[in-house]
């Protein structure tokens, strides 16, 4: 967070709303950008929730930001012409890029097709689940 601030500065929000609980603006998403240094006055968006939808809010935001997935070859274009004076951000946005060479949007062409049918040779005496391992 602190090599991106000092790299290009600020480049996001923070998400808050006024919280009747606490009598003030309240940080719903954007805390550890609001921590990395108190000093900054960051932009804020101001939701016009309540105290039960800042928390409905707050239980989503990540995780469905979560589910969003990378498109690998617009990724690597993108990062093909980004050098960052910052080490450890290149090492970062290399990784990503890395990462993302390993997700398969379609099968190969040679993947076989399996339907319902397909022979196992364990099954869970709990739960039912059936799996191979290979063999």
């Amino acid at each position: 967070m602190r090599g991106i601030l000092a790299e290009v500065g600020i480049a996001d929000t923070l998400l808050v709303y006024n919280s009747q609980k606490h009598g003030n603006n309240t940080i719903i998403d954007g805390h550890l950008r609001a921590d990395v240094d108190p000093s900054i006055k960051w932009p804020c968006i101001v939701l016009d929730v309540n105290d039960e939808e800042a928390e409905k809010v707050l239980a989503t935001h990540d995780p469905l930001a979560s589910l969003a997935t990378i498109d690998g070859g617009n990724l690597d274009a993108l990062l093909t012409g980004i050098t960052m004076d910052n080490p450890a951000l290149n090492a970062m946005l290399e990784e990503l890029n890395e990462r993302s060479k390993l997700i398969i949007d379609t099968p190969p062409d040679d993947f076989p097709e399996v339907d319902e049918n397909i022979e196992t040779s364990h099954e869970c005496p709990k739960c039912g689940y059936q799996w191979s391992d290979g063999t």
